[in-house]
C-alpha cells in the first residue's frame, strides 16, 4: 500500500512539475525569465547546502545568489545587445566586481584554506550559474538569420529531448540493459539503456522537425543528438558529486523526485551545450 502511494505521489508531483515548465513559458517573455531565475535559485540553494553539509568548505548564500543573478542578466540581455550595449557591459563589470570582492573577503575570513572556499564559490558559478543564466538567452537565439520577439519552443524542445532521454534509458536498460555505463558512479545505468535514450531523443527529434520548421530535419535530429549526450553526463556528473559527498538526495521540494538538483542535472550540461549548438547554426547562416 505504501509503495503504491509513493508511486501516485511521485506521478502527481511529476505532472504539475512537468505542467509549470511546459506552460508558464507560453505564458510570456517575463514569465520566462521569473521561471528559471526561481529555479535556478533553488538549484543554487541547494547546491550551496550539499557543499556545506559535506565539510568540504564554508560557502555563504549571499555571494553565489547575486553572481547567479548577474549572469542570468547578462545573458539575459543578449537580446538587446546590438553592437554596443551599455547595460551588458555594466553587468559584465558588476560580474568582475563581485569576484574581487570575493578574493578580498578571504583577506577577512582568517581561513585556514582559504583557496579550497574559493575554488568551491567558483564551482557554483560554473556549474549552476552560467548554465542557468545561458538559458535566458535561448528563447533569442537568431536561429533563422533575425532575432525572434520570444519563442520558448527551442528551451522547451530541449527539455522534451532530456525527458526522451531519460525514459528512453530506462526502459531499454530495464529490458537489455547487461553492459555498465559506469559501476563506480552509476551501477544501474548501462550501454543499452544510454543508447536506446540517445536513439528514442533522436526520433523526437524527426517528429520536432515535421511540425516545427525554425530548423530543418537535420538540425533538429543532431540537437536532440547532443543534448542526450550531454544530458546524460549531467546526470552522472550529479551522481559522482552525491557520491563524493555522500548524499541520495540534494532535497526534498519535489515528493517522490528528490530536489531541484536532482530534477535539473541533465540540464545543467545540456543548456550550455544546446546554446553553442545553436549559435553555430546561426553563425553558419
Amino acid at each position: 500500500m505504501k509503495v503504491k502511494s509513493n508511486l501516485v505521489l511521485r506521478t502527481v508531483s511529476g505532472l504539475i512539475f512537468v505542467a509549470m515548465l511546459v506552460g508558464l513559458p507560453f505564458v510570456g517573455e517575463l514569465m520566462y525569465r521569473i521561471l528559471f531565475l526561481v529555479l535556478g535559485l533553488g538549484i543554487m540553494d541547494e547546491l550551496i547546502g550539499l557543499i556545506n553539509k559535506s565539510g568540504k568548505a564554508k560557502v555563504g548564500k549571499i555571494t553565489p545568489i547575486l553572481g547567479y543573478v548577474i549572469i542570468s542578466g547578462i545573458f539575459g540581455g543578449l537580446r538587446y545587445a546590438s553592437g554596443e550595449s551599455l547595460e551588458l557591459v555594466i553587468f559584465i563589470l558588476a560580474f568582475v566586481l563581485l569576484l574581487l570582492f570575493v578574493f578580498a573577503a578571504e583577506l577577512y575570513r582568517k581561513k585556514a584554506e582559504p583557496i579550497n572556499d574559493l575554488a568551491y564559490w567558483a564551482f557554483t558559478q560554473l556549474y549552476v550559474a552560467l548554465p542557468f543564466g545561458i538559458i535566458q538567452s535561448l528563447p533569442f537565439i537568431p536561429v533563422q538569420g533575425y532575432v525572434p520577439e520570444y519563442s520558448p519552443l527551442l528551451p522547451l524542445a530541449m527539455f522534451a529531448f532530456i525527458w526522451s532521454t531519460d525514459t528512453g534509458a530506462f526502459c531499454v536498460g530495464s529490458l537489455i540493459g547487461k553492459r555498465k555505463l559506469f559501476p563506480r558512479i552509476s551501477p544501474n545505468k548501462s550501454w543499452e539503456g544510454a543508447i536506446g535514450g540517445v536513439v528514442i531523443a533522436m526520433i523526437v527529434g524527426y517528429v520536432f522537425s515535421i511540425f516545427f520548421d525554425i530548423l530543418n530535419v537535420y538540425q533538429w535530429i543532431g540537437l536532440a543528438f547532443v543534448v542526450s549526450v550531454s544530458g546524460i553526463f549531467g546526470d552522472l556528473v550529479e551522481s559522482l558529486l552525491k557520491r563524493t559527498w555522500g548524499i541520495k538526495d540534494s532535497g526534498s521540494i519535489m515528493p517522490g523526485h528528490g530536489g531541484f538538483l536532482d530534477r535539473f542535472d541533465s540540464s545543467l550540461f545540456a543548456i550550455p551545450v544546446t546554446a553553442f549548438y545553436l549559435y553555430c547554426i546561426a553563425a553558419l547562416g
